[in-house]
């Protein structure tokens, strides 16, 4: 269930349906949770980032991209981090 609604969050965000996007995406973040999936649970955090930063809630994205590198980080998922790394940064370069 976790990942249909990570995918339908994919969907709506590209029907640029961007608040339903962001319900799946939180949808599939607690879906992870509750099984201990922290690697998909990560993804769907980057993924709210990644609305949030389309919607210029800049501070929403940090926050989401945040919580994504602490979980990446806590599996040792090198490439998952470092990618959520660089929006973190992006982030903050857009906040200069």
């Amino acid at each position: 269930m976790a990942n249909s609604a990570n995918n339908l969050g994919y969907v709506h965000k590209d029907l640029g349906d961007i608040k339903r996007a962001l319900n799946y995406f939180q949808q599939a973040v607690h879906l992870n949770q509750e099984t201990g999936n922290k690697y998909n649970q990560a993804f769907a955090l980057n993924n709210m980032g990644i609305i949030c930063r389309y919607q210029e809630q800049l501070d929403d994205a940090l926050k989401y991209y945040e919580q994504s590198a602490l979980l990446f980080n806590e599996i040792k998922n090198k490439e998952g981090a470092a990618m959520t790394n660089l929006n973190i940064g992006a982030i903050l370069q857009l906040k200069k």
